[in-house]
């Protein structure tokens, strides 16, 4: 991940605060990324062009700034400035920002390189970027494990990593195989929004559990969700084991298409990603299978 000129230069609208506190929150991200998953996830910086970036509006640079050396700026401003910038897991390189630009669309399976950008305005398109904010770097971290899942172990390895908010059954784990070959970016999808939004949105929720799974699919443009709603199903396949015990995960959100097209004529096609609906107060949201159909698995 890189932060060159074009990443932090003003973005034509920001006031001086707005501009300390995308800084802070980038900080944020490269504390959180550099504490807990640096083996993988490197930040480079470009010192030389980044010094003389203008980040503010009245063209005060980032070296002026960081050295107490602008005109015009407080000295709370510039010691804020200085203890935000200082606290980031940042490795200095002489990749020039042109280069940079030709990396960043460069993602194999092995070796991925990105933009860090204060701010949206600075952005380039979806896959191509990181704003620098931790969430938006849990989205990117997502949107890459879609592109490229791996086999089927190394996937639930990596969802462990970065859905903290999941709980995975293994019971099914190996008949993912499948799904994760015609449906991967789909799943990701919605693990990711299940991950960020669906424990809150549950605590706003005034309607009946029965209804929420296909209510938070149509706010997050997740195809379609149900319930099984047999209970001899439920009891023979959907009953799944966790760390802490059984659960019924007869929820599940679905995709019958591939890129829009419905190509299946076998409901062992179709994908599934099977949960039990959580209640108020929970605090994590268990995933019981992620597969075609749990029925066609026994």
């Amino acid at each position: 991940m890189y932060i060159y000129s074009g990443s932090f230069a003003y973005n034509g609208k920001d006031s001086d605060c707005d501009v300390i506190e995308r800084m802070s929150k980038f900080t944020d991200l490269t504390n959180k990324v550099g504490e807990g998953f640096r083996d993988d996830n490197q930040f480079y910086a470009n010192y030389t062009e980044l010094n003389e970036t203008a980040i503010f509006s009245d063209g005060t640079t980032f070296c002026k700034l960081l050295y107490g050396n602008a005109t015009g700026k407080s000295f709370e401003l510039e010691q804020t400035f200085y203890l935000i910038m200082s606290q980031g897991y940042l490795e200095a390189t002489d990749i020039s920002g042109n280069t940079i630009d030709s990396l960043i669309v460069q993602q194999t399976e092995t070796e991925c390189n990105a933009k860090v950008v204060l701010s949206k305005e600075n952005a380039y398109k979806e896959g191509n970027c990181v704003v620098a904010t931790y969430d938006d770097w849990l989205s990117y971290r997502s949107f890459l494990l879609g592109k490229f899942p791996g086999t089927y172990d190394l996937f639930y390895s990596e969802c462990k990593r970065y859905y903290r908010n999941l709980v995975f059954s293994k019971d099914y784990q190996i008949d993912s195989k499948q799904v994760l070959t015609t449906h991967s970016i789909q799943i990701c999808h919605i693990l990711h929004c299940m991950n960020i939004y669906m424990i809150q949105e549950l605590n706003k929720y005034k309607g009946s559990r029965i209804e929420f799974p296909a209510v938070f699919a149509r706010n997050h443009n997740i195809e379609d969700a149900s319930f099984e709603g047999n209970g001899d199903t439920k009891r023979k396949y959907l009953t799944m084991n966790f760390p802490d015990g059984k659960r019924i995960c007869e929820a599940h959100f679905k995709y019958n298409h591939i890129n829009g097209k419905k190509i299946f004529n076998d409901v062992r096609d179709c994908c599934r990603v099977y949960f039990a609906v959580p209640t108020i107060g929970d605090t994590h949201i268990y995933i019981g299978a992620i597969l075609n159909h749990t029925k066609q698995c026994n």
